[in-house]
């Protein structure tokens, strides 16, 4: 299976991968990563990677560097670690400063966030955390 935001990933995105902690799944071992939990439903993972692939990175209106903004939001938000990572190091790779991406759990207001974005933002805080 190939997964195209990994392939293609920045090489400092790669490194923060390896760096992040990631849930355990005790039956795959200590080194698992998201291939081999996506190979435990081989049909399911690729079914999940074309829809990742349509939502992040098929034309839209907000572009994918914004779309990796509210996914590192919405994980942060979740406090997945591991996903939270990936994506914020992937928004930061497209361009948005660390300090707004590191800060933006904290406080949107002041952590250097587009106005445009915030709105986005807000709406994805209410309906993660609802």
């Amino acid at each position: 299976m190939t997964i195209a935001w990994v392939r293609d990933a920045p090489p400092v995105v790669l490194l923060e991968l390896e760096r992040n902690a990631m849930p355990k799944f005790p039956k795959l071992g200590d080194t698992a990563t998201v291939p081999d939990i996506l190979k435990m439903s081989p049909a399911a993972g690729a079914t999940l990677m074309e829809l990742h692939e349509q939502i992040m990175r098929m034309p839209s209106p907000l572009s994918a560097g914004e779309r990796e903004l509210i996914a590192a939001y919405v994980s942060g938000l979740n406090q997945c670690r591991y996903c939270h990572g990936v994506h914020a190091e992937t928004a930061k790779a497209f361009g948005f400063s660390g300090d707004a991406v590191d800060g933006m759990l904290d406080d949107l207001d002041v952590a250097g966030i587009d106005d445009k974005m915030k709105p986005i933002l807000r709406v994805a805080k209410t309906l993660t955390l609802a």
